[in-house]
């Protein structure tokens, strides 16, 4: 499990899992599993998700655009951190 005080722009947020490397409950492996697919430059449907854990739409209505927003806020501040130390 990774350090909150090692993290560093442009890279993924630390994980909170279990002892077995697991996500603690349902909504957050399918919120992780959502965070990894904006990283890899997808746009997953928040419809997708809600359509395939129907007891759970109503986080992911409230949260998954909150978790999409702040991995593309990653990628920018990430990108702008690699144009500093380009110059």
């Amino acid at each position: 499990m990774s350090d909150a005080t090692s993290w560093a722009p442009g890279t993924p947020a630390p994980e909170t899992s279990t002892a077995d490397g697991s996500a603690s409950d349902p909504f957050d492996r399918l919120a992780e599993e959502f965070a990894t697919r904006c990283r890899r430059g997808e746009s997953p449907s928040i419809g997708e998700y809600e359509a395939r854990d129907p007891d759970l739409a109503e986080r992911i209505r409230e949260l998954l655009p909150a978790v999409a927003m702040m991995e593309q806020l990653n990628r920018d501040i990430g990108q702008a951190w690699d144009a500093e130390e380009g110059c």
